[in-house]
């Protein structure tokens, strides 16, 4: 969010009042931060390249996270069922790992995200393990 504050300026969004206004009626501003425009959009064709680069930089980590999330979840609870602390632990190196990717790759760029992306991967597939082994006892 604060990349989106830092972005999406009134000074900056102003230059879309007499479009959007045409558009859906007198009187109305175009939102505030920059929404719906995640990065990409009609707002952002008018960032200088480097505001450009950090927005979808923040965009991307958001959807890394978010395409990460559902898994760890499930596999979690199921292998918490049997293993509570074990899991426990492995989402403690999640947790970790996902701070370390996140800081990582918007301060140094996405090479710099390696260490982050060890960490969580373990937490993860540590999880998973726990979940698999849950399994196979409850089957028993």
């Amino acid at each position: 969010m604060p990349t989106r504050i830092k972005t999406y300026k009134r000074t900056f969004m102003r230059q879309f009042d007499e479009i959007h206004e045409q558009s859906f009626g007198k009187g109305t501003k175009p939102p505030k931060l920059g929404y719906p425009d995640t990065g990409n959009g009609w707002y952002s064709k008018k960032l200088p390249y480097k505001q450009w680069y950090e927005m979808n930089v923040a965009q991307r980590m958001h959807l890394n996270y978010l395409e990460g999330i559902t898994f760890v979840i499930l596999v979690s609870i199921i292998g918490g069922i049997s293993y509570p602390m074990e899991v426990f632990y492995a989402q403690i190196a999640y947790i970790i790992g996902r701070q370390l990717f996140a800081v990582a790759y918007y301060n140094m760029g996405p090479i710099f995200r390696v260490p982050g992306v060890i960490g969580l991967q373990y937490g993860q597939w540590a999880c998973a393990y726990y979940s698999i082994k849950t399994c196979l006892t409850l089957l028993e």
